[in-house]
């Protein structure tokens, strides 16, 4: 089934043009280029001309999806772009190591998180013969985490003010939680091969795809267990709860 036009594309927002993150845009047309996935005319574009291609632009208002990638201003960004990290103490929720609450756009939420997960992840380091550098192995693949990361910041269901992407870190696992259920037409147990994509968040995911965050539209989940397979990592857990969606990474 082919979803309607999402809450991203909806203009329920008070953003500016001047309260978008101009460098970053700009970034991320250099890199949509280099990628391959826009012609290299698109670098000359103004800033509006590439909004709207994108769609992030109708009328000269900006729709929510250009908020939430764009918006550098945190009092004029949505209260559903927020994410929470927490590392607890052990294998429970009883005691906190550290917390905190970060919001911002898309792209400054995906750099909290991969800081946080370089700050606890383990990371076993050997040597080999003949290689004078030390070989470092992390206890979750970084390809892994960010794959989880990308999905629960671009999937989520932001039409629900409630409820954030959350990240828990504990002793042997990470979990990554985002707020709303899977999109329809996707089961969990199809999210463990190939599949279709229905992406609830249409006008994010085609920017995320430009810029290569998104390799290819349905494969993400798969290339997950592909890549802990690889690595010899136990697989992730996919799971639907009232009103939210989890990964769960145990640690190798």
């Amino acid at each position: 089934p082919r979803l309607s036009p999402g809450w991203d594309s909806l203009i329920t927002n008070n953003c500016t043009l001047n309260d978008l993150d101009k460098n970053r845009i700009s970034e991320v047309i250099q890199t949509a280029v280099r990628e391959g996935r826009m012609a290299s005319i698109a670098a000359r574009a103004t800033i509006k001309e590439i909004l709207k291609k994108f769609g992030l632009m109708v009328d000269e208002k900006l729709t929510n999806a250009a908020v939430l990638l764009f918006c550098k201003k945190e009092e004029k960004q949505f209260i559903q772009s927020t994410l929470k990290l927490a590392r607890f103490k052990g294998i429970d929720k009883r005691e906190f190591l550290d917390h905190k609450s970060v919001q911002g756009n898309l792209f400054d939420l995906y750099e909290e998180a991969m800081k946080f997960f370089r700050s606890y992840l383990p990371v076993a380091g050997r040597f080999e013969a003949g290689n004078p550098f030390r070989i470092d192995t992390p206890a979750i693949p970084y390809k892994v985490l960010r794959e989880a990361l990308v999905n629960a910041l671009c999937h989520r269901d932001y039409s629900m003010r409630s409820g954030s992407t959350y990240i828990a870190f504990y002793d042997d696992l990470v979990e990554i939680v985002s707020a709303g259920k899977l999109p329809p037409g996707i089961t969990v147990s199809a999210l463990s091969k190939k599949h279709e994509s229905y992406p609830r968040n249409h006008l994010v995911a085609k920017v995320l795809f430009a810029c290569g965050m998104i390799e290819q539209w349905g494969s993400g989940t798969y290339d997950m267990i592909q890549l802990c397979k690889e690595s010899e990592n136990p697989i992730p857990k996919f799971e639907e709860t009232t009103g939210s969606f989890s990964v769960t990474l145990p640690l190798k």
